[in-house]
């Protein structure tokens, strides 16, 4: 921009100037806009923390309660000396997490307290890492998209909106379960432990996953929240998206670096183990904000073929990763898990989800242009698959719900299949648009409303 082309805006009643600063949408936006002229730069630099702040806000939308906590809560590795003692640091970021999050409707209010210049660099370069591997998870499944419009018959507009790009809401909640995925990966990493299904004990499931604030069913004693109870359950299920993704990309990354790569699927021989590998791949995966992002940065063409894998094979069966990667069970999330679920349920059932047929609430669709619901309301994918059920499953647990015990194992491995599909396109991180479009077509039809309960 000339300086000719600045003097009129340079013109304009500062109140409206700094107005138009404020509205900038992201952290990059303000940063591209302030260098056009000394001018700009001057009123930027009047009220830097400020300007950056909200620029933060509105980039990540409710996320940046997420995006607080994660800066106080940070990744350490297991201690064998502190192994059983982690769980009053876990409850007391539960208690203030929970305690923000329940305040979400004012994250668009006016900025009471401007977070120090520090805690700003601190929380744009945590930004900037969160982006790049949302731009890869959004490539991805928008490549994937692309190739089952182009497949469609009649590939007219409501198809089309399957593989538009993404609406603000879209991307302010796929950047949000990228934060949330890193906070329970930090909370996890401590107990890591061989055999850690078996290793895992009742103070371990209370401090990640109690959501009854009564405690256990037969004792009224008060029992702190967990981590996850910060999380409606289909803020849990977006978390598990993108905890899918990012165990596909690491095994692709890992396996490119083989000379020549095996085949992705089906798997013959196990491929060789080293330590070495072992513990890349869990740097990248359990400390993607950090490790994954550096690969990124470092190995751009593997990612881009990685991107081109992963696009290219949506339809790989659910036992996908534990065929194909040695390390995915040991780093793997546990609280995602079904195992961690079903432990959870018998260990503190919940009054309102005990079981499909006890419910006793029911989840409305407030709409996705609905401001306080933002990113933080219920997507509509959500009631769409439980029939406007409120169930506290997710992931995995999806094909396993209580009500569904019983069935023959051929129905079993049909609804196992199907939730894995559905978990791996995201549905609930879509709008309904995409959502709707995604179910005209082929690969997604069977997705009909309640599917998760219907045969």
């Amino acid at each position: 921009m000339s300086d000719e082309k600045v003097t009129g805006l340079a013109s304009l009643p500062l109140e409206l100037f700094d107005k138009i600063l404020s509205m900038l949408d992201s952290v990059y936006t303000l940063g591209q806009f302030v260098r056009t002229s000394r001018f700009i730069y001057g009123r930027f630099n009047a009220e830097k923390a400020v300007l950056i702040w909200r620029a933060l806000q509105r980039e990540l939308g409710p996320g940046v309660i997420d995006a607080k906590i994660l800066y106080t809560f940070e990744y350490a590795e297991p201690n064998p000396d502190n192994l059983y003692h982690y769980h009053g640091q876990v409850r007391n970021i539960a208690r203030i997490y929970i305690s923000m999050v329940r305040g979400l409707g004012v994250w668009s209010r006016p900025v009471v307290h401007i977070p120090t210049p520090y805690q700003l660099t601190e929380f744009a370069h945590a930004l900037y890492k969160m982006n790049k591997i949302a731009d890869l998870y959004i490539a991805t499944q928008l490549q994937t998209f692309r190739r089952y419009v182009e497949k469609h018959v009649s590939s007219n507009e409501s198809v089309l909106a399957a593989a538009a790009p993404l609406t603000p809401t879209e991307r302010h909640r796929v950047l949000r379960a990228l934060y949330r995925r890193q906070i329970v990966s930090n909370a996890w990493a401590p107990t890591r432990r061989h055999e850690r299904y078996e290793s895992w004990e009742e103070e371990d499931i209370i401090s990640m996953g109690n959501i009854n604030i009564d405690g256990r069913e037969h004792d009224t004693r008060e029992v702190s929240l967990g981590i996850l109870a910060a999380f409606e359950p289909w803020g849990t299920q977006q978390v598990d998206h993108i905890n899918l993704f990012l165990g596909r990309l690491c095994i692709a990354l890992d396996r490119l670096t083989y000379d020549p790569p095996p085949p992705f699927y089906p798997i013959l021989p196990q491929y060789s183990v080293s330590a070495n590998r072992e513990v890349k791949f869990g740097n990248m995966y359990a400390r993607s904000s950090s490790y994954l992002v550096q690969y990124i940065k470092a190995h751009p063409d593997l990612v881009e073929e990685a991107v081109r894998i992963l696009s290219s094979q949506a339809e790989l069966p659910p036992d996908h990763e534990s065929l194909q990667n040695p390390y995915l069970d040991r780093y793997g999330l546990f609280p995602l898990t079904y195992r961690f679920q079903r432990r959870r349920y018998d260990l503190i059932p919940h009054p309102e989800t005990k079981g499909w047929e006890e419910d006793l609430k029911s989840i409305d669709f407030a709409g996705d242009e609905d401001p306080d619901a933002d990113a933080g309301g219920t997507p509509w994918a959500w009631p769409d698959a439980l029939n406007g059920h409120y169930v506290n499953w997710y992931g995995e647990a999806l094909h396993m719900l209580p009500s569904l015990a019983g069935e023959d194992e051929e129905t079993k491995l049909e609804r196992r299949e199907r939730a894995y599909r559905w978990r791996w396109a995201g549905f609930c991180f879509w709008d309904r648009e995409r959502v709707e479009a995604l179910k005209k077509l082929d690969e997604f039809k069977e997705f009909k409303r309640g599917w998760v309960g219907n045969p």
